[in-house]
C-alpha cells in the first residue's frame, strides 16, 4: 500500500491526562467513544509536530 491509497476518515488528538480515569469519564459523557484495535505509527515532521497515522482492523 502507498500514501497515495491512503484515505482519511477521522482525526484524533492525543493528550497525555494526569487523572486517565476523570477523562475517560468526561468524554464518555460528551458522547465520545473507544476504538480499539488499531494498526498505527507514528511520524514527527520537521517542526516537531508529532502525528500518529492508524487503521482501524
Amino acid at each position: 500500500m502507498t500514501a497515495a491509497n491512503l484515505k482519511a476518515v477521522e482525526l484524533k488528538a492525543f493528550v497525555p491526562a494526569k487523572d486517565y480515569a476523570l477523562s475517560k469519564r468526561f468524554y464518555a459523557d460528551l458522547g465520545f467513544t473507544e476504538a480499539w484495535r488499531m494498526r498505527d505509527f507514528v511520524l514527527s515532521d520537521p517542526s516537531g509536530v508529532l502525528w500518529r497515522i492508524a487503521q482501524n482492523v
